[in-house]
């Protein structure tokens, strides 16, 4: 597995990537973990925060030493049988909660994940986030954190089906965090020491996103009856989000003597920029943002889309793009941390059940329509079996999908099937 030393070391790197905040680790904490002491270790959070990293590490490492992986979850275990863990208010155990809901699938299920997110928007809440009496770094600290925590938190919210914590009114009453903010608290240099402003541009993009994702809810699960004329507008402010990001993503080609003017399609040239100076894990981490922003902007189309008699049609063509957007989404390495392994895991079920609906239902036999829909379909278990090496759950998944699969060319292709036998 490495010496501990290395997985020290490893640890200090995990917590840097593609988080919105730098957790510096205390000097003594890493002494104990080196010399093998996490039993002295006083806040239990780094020994959550350590064990979580450290089984990711070893998951994508080497994912088949099942005894190691083992070990490392009994750790986890025995560092969360602390109440102050979930019951004391401190930014520490808010990131650790955090870090464990969204980033160790091999060791969080989705209702430990529900909880966790669940107790550390509380604990935001108790600390407060923009009182008097905070100076300006707690202040801007504390925003950062709020918005990082409301998109996990209503992005869990719309995978799960379960009300968000944070009321959407939160979002409208603490202001976004400035450009500048996100440059100073996200982790990201290149190795020349510039700051990486791809990371503070995503981060940015995906905190704009979360008050949409908010108004979403909102129509789908709060107002009494389905309203046509408020999905109309919830839609449309999510194409223009989508419209804004496309303008930060693409067809932008002079970088640096460009890059400062905001126009531009900054997150495209942030990543052209970094990308020749990255190693292949980090750029590997922007190629899976950049494609995540689609991702996402399908999924929350097909949701509103699934609601709407007037919209049935876009949402049966969405799923098809949702569904092959999969073929780029399997990460080579840790994709961004806004809860995306539950979203990779999760939703592309939503278009892949409303295609399957619809192909069982249509009556259309062997048409194209029918084809182009379960050549969509097909994506999803291939995908599923890539990513079963890093997750139990992934495995379990592919293997309904399989089964779905296979009755959906059995309704296509009966006399085929039937001769297959």
């Amino acid at each position: 597995m490495g010496t501990l030393t290395s997985l020290a070391t490893a640890f200090v790197a995990g917590l840097k990537r593609d988080r919105p905040l730098f957790i510096s680790v205390p000097p003594e904490v890493l002494d104990h973990l080196r010399a093998s002491r996490p039993q002295q270790v006083q806040q239990r959070a780094w020994l959550v925060m350590y064990y979580g990293i450290i089984l990711n590490f070893v998951s994508s490492t080497d994912p088949g030493n099942e005894d190691t992986k083992a070990k490392l979850r009994c750790n986890l275990w025995l560092a969360l049988n602390d109440a102050r863990l979930l019951l004391e208010p401190s930014e520490a155990n808010i990131n650790a909660l955090i870090l464990l809901a969204v980033d160790v699938e091999e060791f969080t299920k989705p209702s430990l994940c529900w909880m966790l997110v669940t107790n550390a928007c509380r604990m935001l809440q108790a600390l407060g986030v923009r009182h008097r009496r905070f100076d300006s770094r707690t202040q801007d600290r504390r925003v950062v954190m709020f918005w990082h925590l409301n998109l996990v938190d209503i992005g869990l919210a719309l995978i799960f089906g379960r009300p968000p914590t944070f009321h959407r009114a939160m979002a409208r009453e603490i202001p976004l965090p400035t450009l500048s903010q996100l440059l100073s608290f996200q982790p990201h240099v290149t190795p020349a020491g510039a700051p990486a402003l791809f990371g503070a541009h995503y981060t940015h993009q995906m905190f704009l996103l979360s008050r949409v994702m908010a108004d979403i809810w909102y129509r789908l699960h709060e107002e009494t009856t389905p309203n046509e004329r408020s999905i109309e507008a919830t839609k449309q402010d999510l194409e223009l989000w989508y419209q804004q990001a496309q303008r930060v993503l693409i067809d932008f080609r002079q970088v640096w003597p460009l890059i400062a003017d905001m126009s531009m399609q900054i997150l495209e040239a942030a990543a052209m920029a970094e990308k020749p100076f990255l190693d292949a894990n980090d750029a590997a981490s922007i190629d899976l943002s950049l494609c995540s922003v689609g991702f996402q902007y399908q999924y929350l189309f097909i949701l509103l889309a699934r609601s709407s008699t007037r919209m049935r049609a876009q949402c049966i063509e969405s799923s098809k793009r949702m569904l092959r957007l999969l073929q780029n989404m399997v990460p080579d390495s840790e994709g961004p941390s806004d809860g995306m392994a539950w979203h990779l895991l999760c939703g592309p079920f939503t278009p892949f059940l409303d295609l399957f609906g619809e192909l069982i239902s249509n009556g259309k036999g062997e048409s194209e329509e029918n084809k182009e829909a379960l050549a969509a379909m097909e994506n999803l278990p291939i995908f599923l079996g890539k990513m079963s090496s890093r997750s139990s759950l992934a495995a379990k998944l592919e293997q309904v999908a399989v089964v779905l699969v296979q009755h959906a060319r059995y309704v296509i292709h009966p006399q085929g099937m039937q001769g297959s036998e």
